[in-house]
């Protein structure tokens, strides 16, 4: 009987751990952003600070990746405004920044950013 209890013990033990576990392997959904917040939301408050964490390491510079520097509005603006960063940007098969997809939060802010008219 003792190793009946033992086995269920340990089957109970294994099943609480490897359902902890999966909750830290899945995000939880950010809230989408207030339309009225997406108003107050331009480059030099928001999109840069972005910008400059998740891209400025490989799109700076003298020989930016992708041929684009994304570290100055006047350079960010057109891939902005042409679909490039928004396609990286939420792309699951080949993300930008290369190490995966960043925070659903900040992807809303630069889409909000990029539908305004990417605005300085």
């Amino acid at each position: 009987m003792n190793k009946v209890a033992f086995i269920l013990t340990f089957l109970v033990v294994v099943a609480v751990i490897a359902c902890d576990n999966k909750k830290g392997l899945i995000q939880p959904k950010a809230a989408p952003i207030p339309v009225n917040a997406c108003d107050s939301i331009r480059y030099n408050n928001a999109a840069k600070f972005i910008l400059d964490k998740n891209c400025g390491s490989c799109h700076s510079g003298p020989f930016p990746n992708g041929g684009f520097d994304l570290t100055a509005y006047s350079t960010a603006k057109v891939p902005a405004l042409s679909g490039r960063i928004s396609d990286r940007i939420t792309n699951t098969n080949n993300p930008m920044p290369p190490f995966g997809l960043m925070a659903q939060d900040k992807v809303d802010s630069l889409m909000c950013w990029i539908n305004k008219g990417a605005p300085q």
